[in-house]
């Protein structure tokens, strides 16, 4: 078992660290533009898996959830 050190301080300088992206969509993007990711997995299937990706997220945007019939369903 590890013991962290108590976090103590501020947070100044953490305005500067970049956030995680917070969608599929988001993340795509940024793996396609990944010039590590071209170098080590290469252009085709950069390219090919960031199109899978964009294919799910379009399904994705066009489904309906369950949350989403339950709440809007007693408006109809």
């Amino acid at each position: 078992k590890l013991t962290a050190p108590p976090i103590t301080g501020t947070n100044v300088g953490a305005e500067n660290i970049p956030r995680a992206p917070r969608s599929l969509i988001e993340t795509t993007r940024i793996f396609r533009a990944s010039s590590i990711a071209r170098d080590w997995l290469g252009d085709t299937f950069v390219d090919h898996f960031a199109a899978t990706r964009e294919w799910e997220w379009r399904q994705w945007q066009d489904a309906v959830t369950d949350w989403e019939m339950k709440r809007y369903f007693e408006i109809i």
